[in-house]
């Protein structure tokens, strides 16, 4: 698991970037396996930014820990699907349930029960949230996956062969939150975190919310909130957050949106029974 804590360094940090870093990865697909999208390798293949002390406690010190002032938000990728399994994009018409593996991974979920349940229109979460014992869940259209358009269906490998090396440029231009790119049919970049932002924005002043959301949502809020561009967040990853202070709209600056608040990173923790779980 990774933590940070206000005012201190990451420990511990599982960032594996580059192709390297992901066991799991075949000839055929040359995909890193936990990537936000399945991003191709080489020169397209950006590297992690890691968050340093300032990131992730802005002015490099403690923030005032008065839970009655904070948001704990806890985003949750969903656990396993057989579309997972077969690394390849999700079609729009298809709503995959979870696999044996995904429902025993999701019952093996460890999260606060306090917590206020979130959860994206698709089924894989709604069922990762209730095996991970929450009886009422809330679902929330913004929480929904990039819509991927023409890569739908398919693996990185089809995409090549059908399209060369231009779905690279449509990966990027999804990845990046000011960018007008995106697949075609599907989400730029700059509207993909567009609806991210917005349901940042509207959540509590305080308290603690659980969202089970998907990859490309999950990776999203973590470039709008604490610049984290890429991280390992196998199926099953819980990550949490924290926001002291600063519930209002976003503002804008410089051509884009703000959050308000400050945001930090506390852990980020791998799937149960991971080999990052155990260690190996």
């Amino acid at each position: 698991m990774w933590e940070t804590r206000p005012g201190g360094c990451p420990g511990g940090v599982p960032l594996r970037p580059d192709a390297s870093a992901c066991p799991s990865q075949t000839e055929d697909d040359r995909v890193p396996a936990s990537f936000p999208f399945p991003l191709p390798t080489g020169p397209a293949l950006r590297r992690a930014s890691i968050p340093s002390c300032r990131d992730a406690a802005p002015g490099n010190r403690e923030p005032t820990m008065k839970p009655a002032s904070q948001l704990t938000l806890h985003l949750v990728r969903h656990a396993p699907t057989a579309p997972n399994a077969e690394r390849r994009y999700p079609r729009a018409d298809e709503d995959a349930p979870l696999s044996e593996e995904g429902r025993a991974v999701a019952a093996a979920l460890r999260l606060p029960p306090g917590a206020v349940a979130l959860t994206s229109p698709s089924l894989r979460s709604r069922e990762t949230a209730q095996l991970a014992g929450f009886g009422e869940v809330k679902p929330e259209p913004a929480l929904a996956e990039a819509y991927f358009g023409v890569m739908a269906g398919r693996t990185w490998a089809e995409l090549e062969r059908d399209f060369g090396s231009t779905p690279r440029f449509w990966i990027d231009g999804l990845a990046d939150p000011s960018s007008d790119l995106g697949p075609p049919k599907g989400e730029t970049g700059r509207e993909f975190h567009k609806r991210v932002m917005g349901w940042l924005a509207g959540l509590p002043p305080t308290g603690e919310v659980a969202a089970f959301t998907h990859a490309g949502t999950l990776h999203a809020a973590l470039r709008l909130t604490v610049g984290l561009q890429a991280v390992v967040a196998p199926p099953g990853t819980v990550v949490t957050l924290h926001r002291e202070g600063g519930h209002r709209e976003a503002k804008r600056r410089e051509g884009g949106l703000r959050l308000p608040g400050n945001w930090w990173l506390s852990a980020l923790v791998p799937p149960p029974g991971s080999a990052v779980e155990r260690g190996s």
